[in-house]
C-alpha cells in the first residue's frame, strides 16, 4: 500500500523519467561526466534533478562533478522539461533552445508565440526533424500544469 502511495504521490512530480546514460548521445553529455554521476548513484533524469534542486546544489555539484555551470544548468533544464509527457530528448532540446528553460517556464508560456519561436529556432539549428505542432504544445502544457516545480 505505501509502494502505491509514493508512485501517486511521486507522478506529480515526475511523469517520465529516463537513464541519463541513454540520452548522453541524443544531448551530447560527456562520457566522464556519466560515469562520475553512476559512481554517485545518479543514473536517471530524476536523480539529477533531485541533486540539483536549488542553486547552491547546482553550485556544489558543479564542483562536485567537474562541470561548468552553464553546462549542468542547460543539462538540468533539458531533463526538467523531459518530465512532461510526450516531451522528449530532441523535443527538449529545441525547447531549450527556443528558450523555454524549465517547467516552469513552460506553464506560463503562450503556446501561439512558441509555436513561432520553435518553428524559427528549428529551421535555423535544424534539431529535430519535425517542430511541434499548436496541438502537441497545447496537450504538452496541459500536462506540465499538473506537474509540481521542483527547480528552484
Amino acid at each position: 500500500m505505501l509502494k502505491l502511495l509514493l508512485i501517486i504521490i511521486s507522478f506529480g512530480i515526475f511523469a517520465n523519467t529516463y537513464h541519463i546514460e541513454d540520452l548522453s548521445e541524443t544531448l551530447k553529455i560527456n562520457q566522464k561526466f556519466i560515469s562520475k554521476l553512476k559512481k554517485n548513484n545518479i543514473k536517471t533524469t530524476d536523480d539529477f534533478l533531485l541533486i540539483n534542486k536549488t542553486s547552491k546544489d547546482r553550485a556544489l555539484n558543479s564542483q562536485k562533478y567537474k562541470i561548468k555551470i552553464k553546462e549542468l544548468i542547460n543539462i538540468l533544464n533539458i531533463f526538467d522539461l523531459l518530465r512532461i509527457k510526450g516531451v522528449g530528448p530532441t523535443a527538449a532540446k529545441l525547447l531549450v533552445k527556443a528558450d523555454v528553460k524549465s517547467i516552469r517556464e513552460f506553464q506560463g508560456i503562450d503556446i501561439s508565440k512558441l509555436e513561432k519561436k520553435l518553428i524559427e529556432v528549428n529551421q535555423k539549428f535544424k534539431i529535430s526533424p519535425f517542430t511541434p505542432n499548436r496541438e502537441n504544445l497545447d496537450v504538452w502544457k496541459s500536462l506540465a500544469l499538473k506537474l509540481k516545480i521542483i527547480i528552484l
